[in-house]
């Protein structure tokens, strides 16, 4: 594989950042910075690699001015909308950005792999599944896994059990764990397992709670110091 070639990656993200200035997001804006870059590019006959395309997507501190220049690509870069890691870059960006629409970009952009054929990998569901809060769009990830044949690995079950907590969804994310536990070839960490803990506990669901907390102490010797005060607190409730 080419190596980037850092004085290109360098100069088209100081020509896209220079028209910053006058109002990023502009159409007028957008379209000199991108027609100056073309006008580069083809000054020297070149175009640019995926592997370019997504260090420019990650030297432009601007998401906004991201999903732009994402969508200008296929014009300098004929072979970006079928790398899988381009659409991981983009994705990674939106997620931690606060456009207010960074949802519904999110999900256009996976609208736009199915179109294009392109076979996500396992670090654009993990990607997906941190993003995401809500129910529907995690089964929309389960499906992803099954659509590009992906396995999941033990990070992937940890945030999709994180993503149900967050969403208050005990009985999933014990589910989950069940689930996971007759797989048998992966295993929660302390962190999540207490997470779990916690959550079964606050919502009164003592029964679970008491066969994490004993599945805890078999797996690690011994729960920790916030295991045993979850269990002290959820005994003290119940009398």
């Amino acid at each position: 594989y080419p190596l980037p070639r850092r004085h290109l990656i360098c100069r088209a993200t100081n020509l896209l950042l220079l028209h910053r200035g006058g109002g990023v997001g502009t159409s007028s804006n957008l379209s000199d910075a991108f027609s100056d870059l073309s006008d580069y590019l083809s000054s020297l006959s070149l175009s640019l690699t995926p592997d370019e395309a997504s260090e420019i997507l990650k030297a432009l501190n601007c998401p906004r001015l991201a999903v732009e220049f994402f969508q200008f690509v296929p014009s300098v870069c004929p072979t970006s909308h079928s790398d899988p890691f381009l659409y991981n870059r983009i994705i990674s960006i939106l997620s931690n950005s606060n456009l207010p629409d960074r949802f519904d970009r999110v999900r256009s952009i996976l609208d736009l792999m199915v179109k294009s054929n392109v076979r996500g990998n396992i670090s654009a569901v993990n990607i997906l599944i941190g993003f995401f809060g809500n129910t529907e769009d995690l089964q929309m990830c389960l499906r992803l896994v099954k659509k590009w044949e992906l396995k999941m690995n033990a990070y992937t079950y940890k945030c999709l059990l994180q993503a149900y907590l967050r969403s208050r969804d005990s009985s999933k994310a014990f589910d989950l764990y069940c689930e996971i536990k007759r797989g048998g070839k992966h295993k929660l960490d302390i962190f999540a397992s207490n997470m779990l803990l916690d959550a079964l506990a606050k919502d009164e669901k003592i029964d679970q709670a008491f066969q994490v907390f004993e599945d805890i102490k078999k797996r690690h010797c011994r729960g920790d110091e916030y295991s045993y005060t979850i269990m002290m607190r959820t005994m003290g409730r119940i009398g």
